[in-house]
């Protein structure tokens, strides 16, 4: 349970300097990774 909590953190993290660094890339790979943490 530590871990799940721990992860949208950091994934947070990483997908912000994603979408900073390449906005389109970065919306992109939110929405494939929310539909495999939701799977």
């Amino acid at each position: 349970m530590r871990d799940s909590e721990s992860l949208p953190v950091k994934f947070n993290e990483v997908w912000t300097l994603q979408k900073t660094n390449n906005s389109n890339q970065g919306w992109l790979l939110a929405g494939i990774f929310q539909d495999e943490q939701l799977d």
